[in-house]
C-alpha cells in the first residue's frame, strides 16, 4: 500500500501540476485578450478605409489619433478603475464579478456590431443617401458614430476584462 510519505509526495506533485496548469491557462487567456485587441484595431482601420470608404487620413484619425483614441482611452480609463472598485465593494446575489461580466457582455455585443456596420445615425437622418456617400453628406455624424461605439465597446471590454482578472486572483488565492 501507500505510505503517508508516498501520499504526501503524490499530493505535492498534483498541486504543482495544478499550479502550472493554472499559470498556463491564465497567461494564455491574457495573451488571447491582447491578440484580440490588436486584431480589433487592425481590422477597424481596414473596415473604415475599405468598407466605409473614408480616405486613409480620416481612417487613421478615427482609429488612432487624438479624436478617437483619446475618447476611447478616456472611456477605458474611467471604466477600468470604476469596475475594479465596485466589483470589489458590491456583492450581489449572483456574486461580485458576474454582474460585471453580464453588463460588459451586453454592452460589447451591440457596440461591436455597430462599430463594424454602416453608420445608422446617417441612415436615419439621410435615408435616401447611399452608404458610400455618408462621408461627404454627414462627415461630423459619421465621425461621432465611429467614435461613440468603439468608446462604449471599451467600457464593456473593461468590465469583462477587469472582472475576469479579479476572478483569476480570487481563484489563485483560494
Amino acid at each position: 500500500g501507500l505510505t503517508q510519505t508516498h501520499m504526501e509526495t503524490i499530493l505535492q506533485n498534483e498541486k504543482r501540476r495544478v499550479v502550472a496548469n493554472q499559470l498556463f491557462g491564465y497567461s494564455l487567456g491574457h495573451v488571447y485578450n491582447d491578440l484580440t485587441a490588436t486584431a480589433w484595431f487592425t481590422y477597424l482601420l481596414f473596415f473604415l478605409k475599405e468598407i466605409v470608404k473614408v480616405d486613409e487620413k480620416t481612417a487613421c484619425k478615427f482609429a488612432l489619433t487624438i479624436d478617437m483614441q483619446h475618447l476611447q482611452e478616456l472611456a477605458d480609463g474611467i471604466a477600468t478603475p470604476t469596475v475594479g472598485y465596485f466589483s470589489d465593494k458590491i456583492n450581489s446575489p449572483i456574486g461580485k464579478r458576474t454582474p460585471w461580466y453580464i453588463f460588459g457582455t451586453l454592452l460589447v455585443l451591440p457596440t461591436f456590431f455597430c462599430t463594424f456596420s454602416k453608420c445608422y445615425f446617417c441612415s436615419w437622418k439621410y435615408p435616401d443617401v447611399d452608404f458610400e456617400d455618408f462621408k461627404t453628406v454627414c462627415p461630423g455624424l459619421l465621425a461621432f458614430y465611429y467614435v461613440l461605439f468603439p468608446s462604449l465597446f471599451n467600457v464593456g471590454w473593461a468590465s469583462v476584462q477587469i472582472s475576469n482578472m479579479s476572478t483569476v486572483i480570487q481563484i489563485t488565492n483560494s
